[in-house]
């Protein structure tokens, strides 16, 4: 497990154009929002005493206070939202197809490159998302499930702590089953992509079986990384709110940090896509995407490597 995230951490290191194009693919929806939201919120708040503390340590407040009021006018970035998170769930579809195809098909020259990862596998994870946005309905009923049963059980015994704790209780069942799921989406996009399947929707399911069968090390390395991800988050919030970003210097700075706080969650993404390369090798280079008249004795769209490849990642 420990070997698992120290050379997922390496191998993102090397990959350095991998972290970039991870980044970008969550820069460009955050500026199309910005891009969208900069009239609407110039025009009300502009002329508002408030307005100089929507980027403090306090804006979570005014813009609670704002919403609740009668001249809420941000009805049409609320519209955004559902094209905004269709467009970033699309290029980290269409990203993933060509990291993972670089992580395992790098040193196979243009083959392994990612722009022919994201034309030849973007169209099949999408199948496989399909399975997996399936499987996240559990976890969605969990949650709801816990909260209300907390809420009624609380009503009738008359201790609030009731509630938080089938709350609490509740995320943790539904975070455990959420990492399942996940794992099991990602090992089977990586068979796809070593053996050159087409059976995504399949090939999910029998994935999720291997890792329900197996799940200790990679459920440790997997928790590693969202450690990891999770620490640069606090940290971010930490940083952020322990200035008052009305100044020029202030917003400035709190815009590197964003940025700084962004590049190092796509680093450890990737680390943990390289690290569920190493998981999937584990678990026998399994063959779940194998689509119909495929045979035992095929060979894999490249060799699956033994170590994870250090070259230069392609991108054209």
């Amino acid at each position: 497990m420990f070997d698992w995230i120290r050379g997922g951490l390496a191998t993102g290191r090397r990959h350095r154009r991998l972290v970039w194009v991870v980044y970008l693919a969550s820069l460009i929806p955050a500026l199309l929002w910005a891009c969208a939201a900069f009239p609407i919120l110039s025009g009300a708040f502009g002329d508002r005493p408030f307005g100089d503390g929507l980027l403090g340590a306090g804006s979570f407040q005014v813009w609670t206070e704002y919403a609740a009021s009668d001249d809420f006018q941000l009805g049409p970035l609320a519209a955004l939202i559902p094209l905004l998170l269709g467009v970033a769930w699309l290029l980290q579809i269409l990203v993933s197809a060509g990291c993972m195809n670089v992580l395992l098909n790098g040193d196979s020259g243009v083959e392994g490159s990612f722009v022919v990862g994201v034309r030849r596998f973007g169209g099949r994870f999408l199948r496989s998302a399909l399975a997996f946005g399936l499987m996240l309905v559990p976890v969605v009923i969990i949650i709801g499930a816990g909260s209300r049963l907390g809420r009624n059980w609380a009503e009738s015994s008359g201790n609030g702590y009731l509630r938080l704790g089938f709350f609490v209780a509740s995320l943790a069942v539904a975070f455990f089953l959420f990492v399942l799921v996940d794992l099991a989406y990602d090992l089977s996009r990586l068979s796809a992509v070593a053996w050159d399947g087409r059976q995504t929707f399949r090939g999910y399911f029998r994935a999720l079986m291997a890792v329900l069968r197996q799940p200790r090390k990679l459920l440790g390395m997997y928790l590693g990384f969202v450690g990891l991800i999770a620490s640069t988050v606090l940290v971010y919030q930490l940083l952020r709110g322990s200035f008052a970003a009305a100044s020029a210097f202030g917003i400035f700075f709190a815009f590197l940090l964003q940025q700084l706080s962004m590049w190092l969650r796509s680093y450890f993404q990737v680390s943990l896509l390289a690290g569920e390369v190493s998981g999937y090798r584990a678990l026998g280079s399994s063959k779940w995407c194998r689509g119909h008249g495929f045979s035992e004795s095929s060979e894999p769209s490249a060799e699956i490597p033994t170590a994870v490849p250090t070259s230069e990642v392609l991108l054209s």
